[in-house]
């Protein structure tokens, strides 16, 4: 095998078996220095070692240092002083943490499988969801909590979580661990190279008191708050991630205390106009902006090709969606009607709510009939009209985000001028309200119908997909899809402000604000356009909805859980914590460093591979420009780090931190790794059982959780999170990542890395010309 050259350092794998009378047995068996990465998995298949068993044994890895399951026991009885003499020599000399050079190598293996995440190979997956049991607290809570997540969330990721969960003797207590951006300094920055990076973990509590009460009480706390705006454009204001959160926590007491229907009105309409305020940039990214844009030139790959139209058909959801099909001969035909009923008494009460508010803002005779109670309303005809229901409101929702996203950004610009002295005009305070009121309004209207009919919703966009794919519509043309790339999904309008307003999510996974959500949507509409319509319509509402799922979810099934449930905001106690570097801290050991040290690549020359680290290299570059050519190519030797800190691996490490703060070793405390406050990591101290975050869970987070469940937990109690996205995100630990959790990772990254590039290899193998067949 030419690819021998390809080697990898010695590897040692121990497991437990059993002699089938219950006892356990170690066992092992030494992998040779010499092999390719496949030899790896061939020998664990010889010695019949299960990816499961593989997981829970002890692992040494290219790291050179033992990876101890802490379930397992050395089975060799050592005499008791000779264990004892062992330990004291090496408790004042053990370091805890991992290592500078540790955590920039985790940089870079997560660095180099989000590069690889969409190549054509085929590897293994080895991750699975853990879930707790249904029917219990934390299972009806973790919605209600996920709800809450989506509100808090500003900017950047956000991780939530709750104790004292169903013990009626002490108030709720709600934790939120968000990211927030460092602000370096030349000094930190000169030293950078060569010092540990450092988080600050600054704890609020969040008493909910800063929002002020009051008519147009959003837009006049937005506009006083706004600071000047960029010389690059990019909008500006005073209200902190800490003052946001709390903003959050009062209006969502106030909305639980109300006494009256008045003081309920107020308290509800001052949420709603400030999400829409605060959120109108991400329901403009999200409703017109889906998924990235694919340039493919003629003479690009099929394969290019196909998934350039994968990523513009997800694009046009907006255009699909609104596509008026009243006049079209096939949208009458009596076929593919889903089994429906008649409208139940509350979907009859959302309906009309959504007729009177549309014809109450433009008349529309084809509203003018509505379907009886009795009525078996979805036939053909009443199928058109649902659809025309369906594009009235999103068309109008896009007509209020864009008025008022010129609105804020006029306040912005005029309070700007004042605070330069180059203008006296006040922000319009009036219209800036008015413009948030209607956006809630189109935003409530449709999520209700969204809510009400979430069952007929999936069948209507089958039909509607398989109705225009007869049709050859170039809609869902996936032929015609690349052609049209360049063009706009919407007008001119929102083309304008899409080049100006900040974009926080992104699909590239190179980037800090990727955003999984985005890449999971694409993923399903190519699977299942029909389905990805429903996520794309939660999807767009789901920041600015979220507070009626947090009423719908206080009322749930079980009643002794009811008074717990609506007591969280009421009574709860809430604290943030603040996540931040010391400097913005970019470095990582260089990716072609990585492979050759770390991995192990031999260094001799052969004939057919003279630099098979290069190939590979070459390869991945070739690849991820023919997915999208406007991508240029990756410097391997860089030492620039793209990602940054995880909320969900940030928070699980304050937790194992609490655990083993008080037994740390004397170098450890004097490494000159700066801890979080006793009062943050005391927060932690029991078991966190829900854990939802603002975007989907990467795999790096997802490892941390598994490492929870198989070790530290003892497969006791599980953690209710976020789901899963198969792709990776450039992830960096925390400083004060306890030692075997770190290496647990780096077990898990490193033993992914090998998996794809085991496939990169066969890939590059089966693309090569079959040498019979060229001698012929």
């Amino acid at each position: 095998m030419p690819w021998d050259k390809f080697t990898t350092h010695p590897v040692t794998i121990e497991y437990l078996e059993s002699d089938g009378s219950g006892l356990m047995s170690l066992k092992s068996f030494i992998l040779p220095q010499t092999g390719t990465t496949a030899n790896i998995w061939r020998q664990r298949r010889k010695f019949k070692v299960s990816p499961a068993r593989l997981a829970t044994s002890w692992l040494t890895l290219d790291f050179g240092q033992e990876l101890k399951n802490p379930r397992t026991r050395n089975p060799e009885k050592r005499p008791y002083q000779r264990r004892r003499v062992r330990q004291m020599s090496q408790a004042a000399t053990r370091m805890d943490f991992l290592s500078r050079e540790e955590l920039l190598r985790y940089r870079t293996l997560t660095q180099i499988l989000s590069l690889t995440n969409d190549l054509p190979i085929a590897y293994p997956s080895s991750l699975g969801l853990i879930r707790g049991r249904k029917g219990t607290l934390s299972f009806d809570a973790f919605p209600y909590l996920f709800a809450f997540t989506q509100l808090v969330t500003y900017k950047n990721q956000v991780a939530t979580t709750i104790f004292n969960l169903g013990d009626r003797t002490k108030s709720p207590r709600v934790v939120v661990v968000g990211n927030a951006s460092a602000s370096a300094t030349a000094s930190q920055t000169a030293s950078r190279d060569t010092h540990q990076s450092q988080l600050v973990c600054r704890k609020t509590q969040l008493t909910g008191t800063l929002f002020p009460a009051g008519t147009e009480a959003a837009a006049q706390y937005y506009v006083d708050l706004i600071d000047k705006t960029t010389e690059d454009g990019k909008l500006q204001s005073r209200i902190t991630f800490s003052a946001h959160a709390n903003n959050l926590v009062g209006m969502l007491r106030q909305t639980r205390i109300a006494r009256t229907d008045d003081e309920l009105d107020i308290a509800g309409e001052n949420l709603l106009d400030y999400l829409a305020i605060m959120r109108c940039e991400k329901i403009h990214d999200r409703l017109f902006q889906s998924s990235p844009i694919y340039y493919v030139k003629e003479t690009d790959t099929t394969r290019a090709t196909e998934e350039a139209a994968k990523h513009t058909l997800t694009r046009k959801f907006y255009d699909v969606l609104t596509q008026d099909v009243s006049n079209c001969e096939w949208a009458y035909k009596r076929r593919s009607f889903p089994p429906v009923k008649p409208l139940t008494w509350h979907q009859n009460q959302v309906y009309r709510c959504v007729v009177e508010f549309l014809q109450q803002h433009h008349r529309d005779h084809m509203l003018d009939r509505l379907p009886r109670p009795d009525e078996l309303w979805y036939n053909a005809t009443g199928r058109v009209i649902f659809h025309h229901i369906i594009t009235r409101l999103l068309e109008g929702l896009a007509r209020a985000v864009e008025e008022l996203l010129m609105q804020k950004r006029e306040c912005h610009r005029r309070k700007t001028d004042i605070l330069l002295g180059v203008g006296s005009r006040e922000p319009d305070v009036a219209r800036l309200q008015e413009a948030a009121e209607r956006l809630s309004d189109w935003a409530h209207h449709l999520s209700e119908l969204r809510l009400g009919f979430s069952k007929i919703l999936p069948h209507h966009f089958k039909w509607l997909e398989r109705e225009l794919r007869r049709s050859d519509s170039d809609l869902l043309n996936e032929e015609n899809a690349t052609l049209d790339a360049e063009s706009s999904s919407s007008d001119d309008t929102v083309e304008d402000f899409s080049g100006a307003l900040e974009a926080e999510e992104r699909l590239d996974t190179g980037n800090p604000e990727y955003s999984p959500d985005f890449a999971k949507l694409a993923e399903l509409s190519h699977d299942d356009w029909a389905n990805g319509a429903v996520n794309y319509l939660r999807f767009v509402l789901r920041d600015i909805s979220a507070h009626a799922e947090l009423d719908r979810l206080e009322i749930c099934k079980e009643p002794n859980w009811r008074e717990y449930m609506s007591n969280i905001m009421r009574k709860g106690e809430f604290h943030l914590i603040e996540v931040i570097p010391e400097y913005d801290d970019h470095r990582m050991m260089s990716i072609r460093k990585l492979l050759m040290e770390e991995l192990g690549f031999a260094g001799e020359e052969d004939p057919e591979h003279p630099d098979p680290l290069g190939e590979i290299l070459e390869w991945i570059n070739s690849e991820n420009k023919s997915k999208n050519v406007t991508v240029g190519e990756y410097d391997f030797d860089s030492t620039y780090f793209s990602g940054g800190y995880h909320c969900e691996s940030t928070m699980l490490c304050l937790q194992l931190l609490a655990r083993e703060r008080d037994n740390l070793s004397p170098a450890s405390i004097n490494s000159g790794i700066v801890l979080p406050d006793k009062e943050v990591t005391d927060l932690f101290q029991d078991d966190i059982v829900i854990m939802p975050s603002s975007r989907l869970c990467c795999p790096s987070c997802m490892h941390l959780v598994q490492y929870f469940y198989y070790h530290h937990r003892r497969r006791n109690q599980a953690i209710w999170g976020s789901v899963v996205h198969k792709d990776w995100v450039p992830c960096s630990l925390p400083p004060w990542i306890p030692r075997k959790a770190g290496e647990w990772m780096l077990a898990q990254a490193s033993n992914s890395l090998k998996q794809r590039l085991e496939g990169i290899i066969a890939a590059i193998e089966a693309s090569r010309p079959d040498d019979t067949a060229t001698a012929l």
